[in-house]
């Protein structure tokens, strides 16, 4: 299932709560700083199910994205996010550590812990979410693994965000438009009008 979204569709004035409605329903509810001086709010996006895995790319000028220690009790099933730099720079932080990001560095971070993703030229990331219930991996080792970049430079790393940049920009070979993007639209229509 694939779902597209633009929110170029809404007024300027309902335009960063579309944005935080959509993302709410990838990535559970995060708070988005977006540009103040005299700039639209612009973020746009694909989504699709793969099984357990969520594949998702974000264009925004959103500068920050934060999940807050409230926030990170909504219904989100726990999750874990490995998430692919496309271009530019940015920042994840998690359990007092940082993850500096450039085009192609990987970086895991968990749905549980509050985090941080900072870009102040805009976020634009492939991200990859996966229940944590499907991973074999001890609860002891993600959070050692939180918020690092995940081996830059290392020849296996290459080749693993070669392969999850081909999954995230080839969406088009998965099913057509699905339901969370009609009840989202939905929702977002009666929420903002």
């Amino acid at each position: 299932m694939v779902r597209y979204w633009d929110i170029q569709e809404f007024t300027p004035e309902a335009r960063a709560e579309a944005v935080r409605e959509v993302i709410a329903n990838i990535t559970g509810r995060v708070d988005i700083d977006f540009p103040t001086r005299g700039r639209q709010v612009q973020a746009s996006g694909v989504t699709s199910d793969l099984g357990p895995l969520t594949v998702c790319t974000v264009r925004s000028n959103a500068t920050q994205l934060r999940r807050t220690t409230r926030s990170v009790r909504d219904d989100l099933e726990p999750s874990v996010f490995v998430g692919l730099q496309m271009s530019g720079s940015s920042i994840v932080s998690q359990a007092d550590r940082e993850a500096p990001l450039l085009p192609g560095d990987l970086v895991l971070y968990q749905s549980t812990l509050p985090y941080i993703i900072a870009d102040r030229n805009g976020i634009g990331q492939h991200f990859f979410r996966i229940p944590v219930n499907r991973l074999a991996l001890p609860h002891a080792l993600l959070s050692q693994i939180s918020a690092v970049t995940l081996s830059p430079g290392d020849p296996i790393a290459g080749l693993t965000a070669s392969h999850l940049r081909q999954l995230a920009t080839r969406h088009s070979h998965f099913a057509g438009p699905g339901p969370l993007w009609q009840r989202w639209s939905s929702q977002a229509y009666w929420m903002i009008h």
